[in-house]
């Protein structure tokens, strides 16, 4: 049996977070391997998804819970003086320190045949040919500093996975001189079956959500931060409503550092009651399914779990085109509406195409249906098989 560390970075609420937890479940459903759980981070009342590791898994942090509480605490009062701000960039230095000393010990006294670098966070001096590691973003987006490292880094690691064909591209232009057969695309995988009963489970529901989610709305998913520019999104709806005057509403699930500054905004725009911010939703699946359709607008992207979520449970996604996955995972349009990042008049014209054309929206919704097979559960797994050999 094949010893493997699983490394990741925390397992808050969020998306690479809940794909973790998915990818710890199907490597301990082949029963080939033994799984040590490394996770950098213990976030304490806030670790969400860490009732969902398997059975038989033991796992470890690497850095020391109060240095995360200090920075978590201070990251909240860094904006109301400088001696707050002060804290946290000293608490993120000892972060830093604590890890650097942690981790080369903790693996040091492992046996191991494969590393999987979920996070992509491993330093480069502790890597060798066993680490497989994961990059959930675009790899345009590496500075020249950080570059100098990631060239390290794939120069020590067997494999890096990636996401996309769009980022495996990215991957083999940007290092060019290292060896091409080092890099590997493995797409994100999803328990389709799973997926589509939770869209039918309202159980979880309060009265007042129970209200809410009888009413047409389209719905929104993700962390409210500035990746995610829902600035766009309000800005769309806005005139949607001031010029075209629909009545549906929009819903969106998650929390963030802008969700505040969002909600005095919708307060001046008077649309309090028309957007509406359902924070964290642990079946946000049945919101997709009764929802007109669904509503994506990142300047950026890794993959966008979210995107393949909502091709399951609803079947009509509207994305922005921005890189690396809504125009790989819609088929440049085919099996999903794509609007250029930021473009709030042609998500505007996108929306009333969607609400007027009954024909358009089951249209899509077919190719959605062929569309999610390439993101099976099994299909996944005997590519990880294979990795793993």
């Amino acid at each position: 049996m094949k010893k493997i560390i699983f490394c990741t970075d925390s397992l808050i609420m969020g998306g690479q977070e809940k794909i973790s937890i998915d990818y710890l479940k199907l490597l301990s459903e082949i029963n080939e391997f033994e799984i040590f759980l490394l996770l950098n981070e213990d976030n304490g009342a806030d670790n969400y998804f860490i009732k969902d590791i398997p059975k038989g898994i033991k796992y470890e942090f690497v850095i020391d819970k109060n240095i995360i509480e200090k920075i978590n605490l201070y990251r909240k009062l860094k904006s109301k003086n400088i001696i707050y701000k002060l804290f946290y960039n000293y608490y993120l230095k000892r972060r830093r320190f604590n890890y650097r000393k942690n981790i080369k010990k903790i693996l040091e006294n492992q046996k191991y045949d494969y590393i999987l670098d979920f996070s992509s966070q491993l330093p480069y001096w502790v890597c060798n040919e066993k680490v497989y590691s994961w990059s959930h973003l675009s790899l345009s987006k590496i500075k020249m500093r950080k570059l100098r490292e990631a060239r390290k880094k794939v120069n020590s690691i067997g494999k890096l996975v990636v996401l996309t064909d769009d980022m495996l591209r990215e991957a083999k232009k940007i290092f060019f001189k290292e060896k091409q057969e080092k890099f590997v695309r493995i797409y994100n995988f999803f328990d389709i079956e799973e997926i589509q009963k939770l869209s039918l489970d309202k159980s979880q529901l309060n009265n007042q959500e129970k209200s809410l989610i009888e009413e047409d709305y389209f719905f929104a998913c993700c962390r409210i931060d500035k990746q995610k520019d829902i600035d766009t999104l309000i800005e769309s709806y806005k005139i949607l409503k001031e010029k075209y005057k629909i009545k549906e509403k929009l819903y969106i699930a998650g929390i963030g550092d802008q969700k505040e500054r969002l909600e005095n905004l919708l307060k001046n725009y008077n649309l309090e009651k028309d957007i509406i911010f359902l924070g964290i939703q642990k079946n946000p699946y049945v919101w997709m399914k009764n929802s007109k359709f669904f509503i994506h607008s990142s300047h950026y992207e890794g993959f966008g779990l979210v995107l393949v979520e909502a091709l399951i449970s609803n079947g009509l996604v509207v994305a922005s085109d921005c890189p690396t996955g809504p125009r790989e995972i819609l088929e440049n349009g085919k099996s999903g509406i794509l609007f250029p990042v930021g473009d709030k008049e042609k998500i505007v014209e996108i929306v009333l195409k969607v609400l007027e054309n009954k024909e358009l929206v089951e249209s899509y919704k077919k190719e959605a249906k062929r569309r999610i097979e390439d993101f099976s559960k099994d299909k996944i797994k005997k590519e990880i098989k294979k990795l793993l050999k």
